[in-house]
Formats: C-alpha cells, sequence, structure tokens
C-alpha cells in the first residue's frame, strides 16, 4: 500500500537526515579517539568498530528488508522479534569467541567486544524499524536514527573528555543506545499496534533457511571491505591500524555516492529489462558508470591535493608519507563502486547466485593478498590489497553482466498481436477411465493465465468423452503403440510453440502455465524444456519434503543458476545419478524438441532415456525451482506399477550405462532402486 501524502515528504526527509548523519558517526568517533586517547587507542577503536560491523552481518540475519517485503503471512512480526534475539545472541556469542582465539591484550579485548554488543542493538532496533516501516512510520526510524547520530557522538566525547578512558566511553556508546530504544523506540513499537504475543523459537528456523544466501553475500561484502584492516590486526601495530583507517574513511563516501546515484534509478532500470533488446539497459548503466568514474577520479585528485590538510585539521595527523596509499585506496573505492551499480543491475535481473560466486573468489583473493602485502610494505601494502581486491571484484562484475546480457538479448518478446495464452497447450493424456482425470482438467482449466488444452487419448471411452463435453475440450486420438509412443503422439497434437503434456492423475497449480511461460520468454529460444519442481500427492495430503524429493533437489542445484541451463554438465548432471526431472512438470519448445523423443523399446524409463537424448544437443533446461505441480502417488499409477513388478531395475541399468563405466552402473541402479521406495505407498 503506497504512503499517504501528508507522510511521503516526512518519510523521505528524516530517513534522509537520520541515515545520512548516522553514516558518518564511525568518521565522528574516530576523530574523538585520535584526539583525545592518541594514536594507538584510535586503532583500536578503529579496527574494533570495522569489526563490529563486519559481525552485525550475524545479527541482521533476515533483516528489515526481509520483514518489510514479507509476504507469507505465517512469518510475523512476532517471529521477527524472537528471531533477532537470536540472531544478536549469537552475533555477541561470536564476538566474543574471536576476541578469545585472537588473544588480544584486555582493553583490546574489551573495546572489541563492546563495540560488538553496541552493534547488537542496532542489529536489533532494526526489527523494531521494520515495523514502524510497514506502517508507513519511516519518518520515527529516520527520528531514532537522527538520536543515535547526533547523542552518541556527544554522549562518547564527553565521557571520554572526562575520563580519559575509552572502555567507559565506548559502554557509554551502549547505553545511549539503549536510553533511546527504552525512551523513543518501543513507545513508538507500541504505538504501531505491536504486541508480542509468544516466542516463536522452533518457526525462526525458517528464516535461518530463507536468508541464508543473502547473509553469505553481506558477510563477504564487509570482509572483502574489511580484509586489509585484519591483516594489519595481526602484523603490525595498532598507530598503522589508525592511520589505515584515516585514510581508509573517505572510501566509504563513495559508496553512500553510489547509493545516492543508483536508488533514484532502480524504476527506470526496471522499465529497461522489459525492452526488447539490451540497448536501453546498456545506455542507463553506461551513463550511471560514467558518472560514478568521474566522481571517483575528482575524489581520487582531490585527496591526492587536500588529502593532507584536511587529514591533519581533524585528526592532527601527518599524512603525508601515505599520500600515495590514499589515491589507490580511493581508486579501489571507485572500482567497488562500480560495481555496486552492476549489482543493482544483476539483482533486478535476478542474478543473484552468480555475484555471490564474484564475492568468493574475490574474498578469497583478498584473505591470501593481504597478509603479504601488508607484511611486506604496511598501510601501503593494506591499500594494495584493498584496490586490487576491488578490481578483481569489478572484472567479475563485468564478465558476468556480459553474460546476463547476452542472455538478455535471447528473451522472446511477443509479436504484436500475439498474446501469451497463445503460446502454450496443455495436452491431457487421458487412459482409459481415472477417477483423477476431473481433478487434472478442472487444474489445467484453472491456470491464472489461461491457455489451450485438448485431450488426447488411445483409449477413447464414454468416460473421456462426457468429460470433454463437460469442459468444452477437444479430443485427439491416435493409435496405441507403447508408452513412448503415446507421449510423442501428445507432443504432436499441439500446434502452439509450448506443450505440456498433462500426466491424467496429476494437478497443476494456478500459476504453472503463467510462470512457466514467463520463464520460457525470459530465457529464449534455445531453451529446450521447461520444468518446475513437484510435490506429491498421496490420498489428500501434499507431500513438499521426503528423502526422494530432497536427493532430486540437489541433483537439480546447478540448473538454480540460469547461467548453467546451457551448460551440458549442468543438464547431466540433473541426470548422472537419477532422473531429478519430474515428467509431467515437464514442458517442451516445440521450435527445439519435435517427436519422435520418446519413442524406445523401454517402458519405465521413457522420459529418462528422452532427458538423456536433449542434454547431449545444444539448448538449455529452463528450471523453476518453486513446485508448482502435484504428482500422484497411488497404486495404480505407472510409476507404481513398474516398482511393484521390478521391471525398472533392468532399464535404470541401461540409462545408467549412457553416464558411467557399468561397474559404477550395476552399483547406482542398486541404490536408484531403494532410494524410489518412497514411491510405495
Amino acid at each position: 500500500m503506497s504512503a499517504p501524502k501528508n507522510n511521503l515528504k516526512k518519510n523521505f526527509l528524516w530517513n534522509l537526515i537520520g541515515s545520512s548523519l548516522y553514516a558518518f558517526t564511525s568518521l565522528i568517533f574516530l576523530i574523538i579517539v585520535t584526539r583525545l586517547n592518541g594514536i594507538d587507542d584510535a586503532g583500536i577503536f578503529t579496527f574494533a568498530f570495522s569489526n563490529a560491523c563486519v559481525f552485525q552481518v550475524f545479527g541482521l540475519y533476515a533483516g528489515r528488508t526481509f520483514q518489510v517485503t514479507e509476504k507469507d503471512k505465517s512469518l510475523t512480526d512476532n517471529l521477527y522479534f524472537t528471531h533477532r534475539i537470536i540472531t544478536s545472541t549469537i552475533m555477541i556469542l561470536a564476538g566474543l569467541a574471536f576476541a578469545f582465539i585472537r588473544g588480544y591484550t584486555e582493553l583490546k579485548f574489551a573495546i572489541v567486544l563492546i563495540l560488538i554488543i553496541y552493534k547488537a542493538t542496532d542489529a536489533f532496533a532494526e526489527m523494531i524499524y521494520a515495523i514502524l516501516q510497514k506502517t508507513d512510520r519511516l519518518y520515527e526510524v529516520g527520528i531514532s536514527l537522527f538520536l543515535k547520530g547526533l547523542l552518541g557522538p556527544v554522549v562518547f566525547f564527553l565521557t571520554d573528555y572526562y575520563s580519559k578512558n575509552l572502555i567507559f566511553a565506548s559502554l557509554a556508546l551502549v547505553a545511549t543506545n539503549l536510553v533511546i530504544m527504552a525512551l523513543y523506540d518501543f513507545p513508538r513499537l507500541r504505538r504501531s499496534g505491536f504486541k508480542l504475543e509468544s516466542f516463536a523459537w522452533k518457526k525462526s528456523l525458517k528464516l535461518f533457511h530463507l536468508g541464508f544466501f543473502v547473509f553469505i553475500f553481506t558477510l563477504l561484502t564487509q570482509y572483502l571491505i574489511s580484509a586489509s584492516k585484519y591483516a594489519i590486526d595481526s602484523l603490525v601495530t595498532p598507530n598503522l591500524q589508525t592511520i589505515y583507517g584515516i585514510i581508509a574513511m573517505p572510501a566509504t563516501v563513495m559508496t553512500l555516492v553510489a547509493n545516492f546515484l543508483i536508488h533514484p534509478f532502480l524504476l527506470k532500470i526496471k522499465s529497461a529489462l522489459k525492452a526488447p533488446t539490451s540497448r536501453p539497459l546498456n545506455f542507463l548503466v553506461l551513463r550511471l558508470s560514467c558518472v560514478m568514474a568521474a566522481f571517483g577520479g575528482f575524489a581520487t585528485f582531490a585527496g591526492f591535493l587536500l588529502g593532507r590538510p584536511v587529514f591533519e585539521l581533524l585528526y592532527g595527523i601527518d599524512v603525508s608519507s601515505d599520500l600515495i596509499s590514499l589515491v589507490v585506496i580511493l581508486i579501489g573505492a571507485t572500482f567497488y563502486a562500480l560495481s555496486f551499480i552492476l549489482s543493482n543491475v544483476l539483482t533486478a535481473m535476478r542474478r543473484t547466485a552468480s555475484q555471490a560466486f564474484a564475492f568468493v573468489l574475490a574474498s578469497i583473493f583478498a584473505l591470501l593478498a593481504s597478509g603479504p602485502l601488508v607484511e611486506s610494505s604496511g598501510v601501503f601494502g593494506g591499500a594494495l590489497a584493498y584496490a586490487s581486491s576491488m578490481a578483481l571484484l569489478l572484472i567479475l562484475y563485468v564478465i558476468i553482466y556480459w553474460r546476463a546480457i547476452y542472455s538478455f538479448e535471447e528473451k522472446i518478446v511477443p509479436k504484436s498481436g500475439e498474446s501469451r495464452e497463445n503460446l502454450h497447450t496443455f495436452v491431457v493424456l487421458a487412459y482409459k477411465e481415472s477417477e483423477f482425470l476431473e481433478s487434472c482438467i478442472e487444474s489445467v482449466k484453472n491456470q491464472t493465465l489461461p491457455t489451450n488444452v485438448v485431450i488426447f487419448t488411445t483409449t477413447l471411452n464414454e468416460h473421456i468423452t462426457r468429460l470433454a463435453k463437460k469442459y468444452n475440450l477437444d479430443i485427439k486420438t491416435g493409435e496405441h503403440t507403447s508408452i513412448g509412443g503415446d507421449f510423442d503422439s501428445a507432443l504432436a497434437a499441439a500446434n502452439t510453440p509450448l506443450v505440456t503434456i498433462a500426466h491424467q492423475d496429476d494437478i497443476y497449480d494456478p500459476s504453472y502455465a503463467e510462470k512457466i511461460i514467463d520463464a520460457y520468454l525470459e530465457a529464449g529460444n534455445e531453451t529446450q524444456i521447461i520444468f518446475s519442481d513437484y510435490y506429491e500427492l498421496r490420498g489428500k495430503k501434499k507431500v513438499f519434503s521426503n528423502t526422494n524429493l530432497r536427493i532430486k533437489r540437489i541433483l537439480l542445484t546447478p540448473l538454480n543458476n540460469r547461467s548453467f541451463y546451457g551448460q551440458k554438465w549442468a543438464k547431466r548432471f540433473a541426470l548422472r545419478f537419477g532422473d531429478a526431472i519430474s515428467c509431467p512438470a515437464v514442458t517442451f519448445n516445440t521450435k527445439k524438441v519435435k517427436p519422435p523423443l520418446f519413442k524406445c523399446d523401454m517402458s519405465c524409463n521413457v522420459d529418462w532415456q528422452a532427458w538423456e537424448k536433449l542434454s547431449r544437443r545444444k539448448g538449455k533446461f529452463v528450471f523453476v525451482k518453486e513446485p508448482l505441480m502435484g504428482h500422484r502417488i497411488h497404486v495404480d499409477s505407472e510409476t507404481s506399477k513398474t516398482l511393484a513388478d521390478d521391471r525398472r531395475s533392468a532399464e535404470d541399468f541401461a540409462v545408467y550405462r549412457k553416464f558411467w563405466p557399468d561397474w559404477i552402473a550395476r552399483k547406482l541402479t542398486k541404490t536408484y532402486k531403494a532410494s524410489e521406495k518412497s514411491n510405495n505407498l
């Protein structure tokens, strides 16, 4: 729901003021500590603060963005309240373990732990902020951040000035956050209508599952930014940590500029993704990148000219010998800002797995490079490690972007006057007199995007005829030759580009056709098959997880990444250890896949051998990882019959031989037979 007009300006203005002021608190804290406590204590503080930001990723696991955009009604604000208690506790315990393992002095141990607790209070407050934002009170979030950004530095300065004790000053920060939370945040939380009903400890596990990849992505981002600081912490004296912290501070400004630059263009990026070609998107990315690169160049030049007098004014420290390091860091920060722009575009294109891969590679490089470079060249080595890691990240992002653009160019745009509905047909494969046929027909007729439906049968009878008349469906008939022959005839019974052979025992979720067509249009004409995940129907119960389904999802893992749709190894991995592709969940692109495809001597593995054929050909296996259809398990199903009379083992062995030597194929056949016991009732 859109915000009322009277709150739009307040929300925007206070969020901008509060977020901006709070973002600069680390700069203010470092100035205070350097001036009052000296360069060594400042080195301890700047490292501890950066380290706390890394550990805060644990506290923010499945954070505000998840909570604000949550659509699952079972994932309530009460659940997020419980979850944030757990994650904040984990954050503090992990920080405590880290400080123990590092063997710090009493002062450094205390500062590291206190600042982690300080950031943990911020992490918990994010849960409150999410509830306020959901109830159109984002301005109250901004005011809270403004109070923290204003009172935090003031209280910190006064405590440090009069006590000359960094531990007391750091504890004052924690106390300030707790007071603001108690006197401002919680009263507004109560006014929002939130009531804590219960602690849902077990249910919070679902949030850990949902937020895992974002957690890894964010953790690697924070580590990559701080890798040189960890190396300096291990190898050199605290005073060099202070110097590095001072000259690295302008890099945070670069990230803020990238944020302010990209956010107004998110809707334009979304619009460009709907264009028939990538030209508008490329032009937009080029403009944004040029602006960011120009600002980065200007900031680097200004840093070289003004860095020394500005830093001396703010910190009272001469950094003239480290100006080259400052320039290197600003260049690295420009690389990161350009990567940030590409990251937002790729996220809009839903390319997240490849981004995580880029961060893993860049983080490994940073881990391996920062230690030796810092040990040999001190602050300059840390700057060089940072800049080279960011350069590698940018190179990886450019590669990922151009691969994404290549796929984007393959997108299919329906011709003028051609509707999406006319791209697809359900061919209901009817056999004899199934009690489940009507349920299947109802499911394919009740799609959110209605498409064509026909019935194909080799056993025409009164039951099939009556249902066809009831639902106003055409019937196409053929002569039964074999199971594979019937499938080929069904595939040829439609004249649309996309065909789903709907098995009479199964049902299709209302969004099946729409999501399959969307996946096809996105993936392009090189698509061979599009298929979804599925659940099992056992009586009236829908089973979404059992041993068999979990194994199949593991085999389909490579196809979760759209970059691998057309890779032969990924397609064959889904088939190498068993048939992970459920036949009724498959839609065929008839421009690439034509009968005969299923025709063979087999009666059980007609689909598995068909997928094996397609996996050797050029084209894409497009996987929609939502379970969009239900495969019925019952005593009269063909799968259950073939398992019952043990016909399947010989055919399993025959297919396995297409992937493996005979001795491995025999062992896999025995294992596969055992795993299929879950098909029994």
